[in-house]
């Protein structure tokens, strides 16, 4: 469960609801659901969480046991080695770095950035799917149980899946939406 795994990963960092909240722009209120309920994520939590945290998107998505892939997780080991201070300050960095070398503070435009990127991510990755596999628009629509409408959404970057929608496409076109790290190079 998605909610298992960022809870996890915040309580292994010794982080409080109230200082993620903080650090991804969300209400602590949200963000306590989250963790308590798949239902309440949102693919922009998860995409800001994957970039704050350096791990997969995919990986948030999946079903693949949390506390093994945390535990090898090198940045996370030692994260949680650090002190409190560093580590929230290592995290808020982490969204400001993420496109903004240069930018010391992350704020809302920070944000629209990397959601704006994302939007890209994964239109591309559903066109590409769509055109390689020689199929149109409504027939990927049909394929994901989705409208047309909402599916060209998507392509045209207009849009984020939400994260049911998100699990759909991996599942029934099998592929990958991939690593919100690999964005940046583009």
């Amino acid at each position: 469960m998605i909610s298992e795994k960022i809870k996890t990963i915040r309580v292994m960092l010794g982080l409080t609801e109230v200082q993620v909240s903080s650090i991804i722009y969300t209400s602590s209120y949200i963000y306590r659901l989250c963790e308590k309920d798949d239902s309440y994520v949102t693919t922009e939590m998860l995409i800001l969480l994957s970039v704050i945290y350096r791990i997969s998107f995919d990986w948030l998505l999946s079903g693949k046991d949390s506390e093994e892939e945390i535990a090898n997780n090198k940045y996370l080991k030692w994260l949680k080695n650090q002190e409190q201070e560093i580590i929230v300050k290592e995290l808020k960095n982490n969204l400001c770095l993420f496109f903004f070398e240069k930018r010391s503070k992350a704020n809302s435009t920070t944000i629209d950035c990397i959601l704006r990127m994302a939007k890209k991510m994964f239109g591309s990755v559903l066109k590409d799917y769509r055109k390689s596999n020689n199929m149109s628009t409504k027939e990927t629509s049909n394929l994901l149980c989705i409208q047309e409408t909402i599916y060209e959404a998507f392509e045209s970057e207009k849009l984020l899946p939400s994260v049911s929608q998100l699990i759909t496409i991996e599942n029934e076109l099998n592929i990958s939406i991939g690593n919100l790290k690999d964005v940046r190079q583009k």
